[in-house]
This record gives C-alpha cells, sequence and structure tokens, in this order.
C-alpha cells in the first residue's frame, strides 16, 4: 500500500521457512506521492519502536492545528497489522485534507507525552498504546485497547465464528495457540462459544506463547502431542502464528486439513499469498479509516456518537475449506 512499509525479505523468509529469493520481488514499500512517510526511511527499523503519525491540515502547512497517529508495533504480526491500519487511516486523512507524517516514539511513557504536547497536536490515533495522561486535554480515539474513547473489531464474535466453524465440521478436541491475554475477546468468543455448545472450558487446553508471536512450532507441536493427542482442530490467535505452524508440520509429512485443521485470525494478505488459511478478517484499512474519520469529526467537533466512544465493527469468517477441513481420521498416527 502506498507508503506502508512492509516486512522485508529476511523478515518474511525466517517467518515462512523460506528462501529470500522466494519473496524477493513479492514485498516493497511505496512511498512517492502517499503523503506517508516510511518510518524505516527515518531510520526506525526496530519492529519493537513505537511510532506517532502527525497529521495536519494540508492548505495550512505552518498552522496549529494537527493531528497525531501513534502505532505500538510489536513483531511481523503486529508491524503488519498496525501497518494497514495507518493506511486506513491515511486515507481518511487525505479524504478530509489532511496530511500525514511519521515521528519516533521509542522513550518512557513521561517523555512520549512530553514530546506530543510540546508539537501542539489536535488529537491522537492509538494503537496498543497507553492513554494520554489527566491534564493533557487532547482528544483521542484508541484502536485495540478496550479504554476511553474506542473503536475496534467484533473479536469476540470473530472468536465465536472460528469455534462455531471448527464444530460444524466434527471437531471436539481442539487448543488455542495464543500470544494474547487469555481474557482476550477472541479467545474469550471462541471458549465462550464452545461452552454453549455443551464443550466445558476444561477441556479447551491453551498453549501460550511470546507476544511478539515468535516460537518454536515443532517443540509446541510436540506438546500438543504429548498434553492433548485426542486435538483434531487448533485455533491460533493469528495468521502469522497459523502460517508458522502450517509450514513446520509440513516439513515433517503433516498435510493442513488432511491431517490437522488449523485457523488463523486476521486474514493477513501476505499470509494468503503464501498459503491461504482459514480466519477471520477485521477489515484492517477500514478499521483504520473508520477510527480516522470518528477522531476528525471529535477533533472538528462534529461528532454524534456520544462519549466516550464505544464502537465495534463487523467481522466475517473466510477460506472456511482452506485449513479447516473435517476431523482428520490419521490423528493418532501422526509424529
Amino acid at each position: 500500500h502506498d507508503g506502508v512499509v512492509g516486512p522485508d525479505t529476511g523478515q518474511v523468509s525466517a517467518l515462512g521457512g523460506i528462501t529470500d529469493g522466494e519473496v524477493v520481488g513479492s514485498l516493497h514499500a511505496v512511498g512517492s506521492g502517499s503523503g506517508v512517510t516510511s518510518p524505516l526511511d527515518e531510520g526506525l527499523g526496530s519492529l519493537d519502536l513505537g511510532l506517532v503519525a502527525v497529521i495536519k491540515h494540508a492548505e495550512a502547512p505552518d498552522a496549529a492545528a494537527q493531528f497525531g497517529v501513534g502505532a505500538i508495533l510489536s513483531g511481523e504480526a503486529g508491524q503488519m497489522f498496525s501497518s494497514r491500519l495507518l493506511y486506513g487511516a491515511q486515507q481518511a486523512a487525505s479524504a478530509h485534507n489532511y496530511a500525514m507524517q511519521y515521528i519516533e516514539n521509542g522513550e518512557t511513557a513521561d517523555d512520549q507525552w512530553e514530546k506530543i504536547a510540546a508539537r501542539n497536536l489536535a488529537g491522537l490515533l492509538l494503537t496498543s498504546s497507553s492513554l494520554p495522561p489527566e491534564g493533557m486535554n487532547i482528544p483521542y480515539v484508541n484502536i485495540d485497547v478496550n479504554a476511553g474513547n474506542h473503536i475496534y473489531s467484533d473479536d469476540f464474535t470473530g472468536g465465536g465464528l472460528i469455534a462455531e466453524h471448527l464444530f460444524s465440521r466434527g471437531h471436539r478436541k481442539v487448543v488455542i495457540i495464543s500470544n494474547l491475554s487469555f481474557t482476550s475477546p477472541r479467545i474469550r468468543g471462541f471458549c465462550a462459544y464452545l461452552n454453549s455448545c455443551g464443550l466445558p472450558e476444561k477441556e479447551i487446553k491453551i498453549f501460550p506463547i511470546p507476544p511478539s508471536g515468535i516460537f518454536n512450532p515443532l517443540a509446541l507441536w510436540q506438546e500438543i502431542r504429548r498434553t492433548a493427542p485426542e486435538t483434531t482442530g487448533i485455533f491460533c490467535s493469528s495468521d502469522a502464528i497459523a502460517m508458522q505452524l502450517i509450514f513446520q508440520l509440513k516439513e515433517i509429512g503433516i498435510e493442513c486439513p488432511r491431517d490437522i485443521s488449523i485457523c488463523g485470525y486476521g486474514n493477513m494478505p501476505l499470509v494468503n499469498f503464501l498459503h491461504p488459511v482459514t480466519s477471520v478478517d477485521q477489515f484492517t484499512e477500514n478499521l483504520g479509516y473508520s477510527a480516522c474519520c470518528k477522531l476528525i469529526e471529535i477533533i472538528e467537533k462534529r461528532n454524534s456518537d456520544p462519549l466516550p466512544l464505544q464502537l465495534l465493527t463487523p467481522v466475517k469468517l473466510i477460506n472456511p475449506n482452506a485449513t479447516a477441513g473435517q476431523v482428520a481420521d490419521r490423528r493418532h498416527h501422526l509424529p
């Protein structure tokens, strides 16, 4: 997308278990004419840096009225998700005659807000960030955290859609691989649906992995086979996690969905380019677009929704047959 930085070939090859040569040409950043400055062009190469984008009225470059977009990125999956959010936000900003650029946000929390306050911003769009401190009177919309003014995809329903799909295919022995909190909406939604179908929560085993989403798929698979050998379906809390597992299992002769059903979450384009995955589309770019529009309404005092803003956007199950098939008969013979 225009102005959005994707992962480089090394990151993709490490994530997907393929060579750099196989991904050359499939990933690139397009920055010209977009109004967005690449954070990597500014020397912000770390995936764990927080980024803030500053927006100002295009027709008045020196105007005091500006508005910033914050995005805390964590690992490959977080970078892709936030990049798509910011792409949607940038489209909304352009439509309202605003321009966008990035600034570094790698300091402590106090320094972060001091830097933002010094810029005399008109508002903030936040992802995975703390809220502005008390006394900092600045409009904001939070994407990702259920606090203050927030707008986010209906992940509780999304988790339920994955559970419903697996259950409808005959899966009763399912596990979760998650880099999220056990109380995250998509995990709660998944468990709630299965509970409503009579599957006790204690029978839904959760295998936690680091928040970065980077893990040893083979070691985790061996742990699943050791502690939950009857497993026929796996719900991964992101498409990136699902892809790592699918590729690793393929190397040891386990095909998905022939032998095991694996679902992801997020409908990441890169993942579906390499291997389509049964997933939930959060319509991430539209989410960023909607959040930015709501923030501009608040800034310009045109908002019709009561504050604090609390909105959920719909989600959709995609690729139902890609990696979530009927219950496999070979599970007892799998390595």
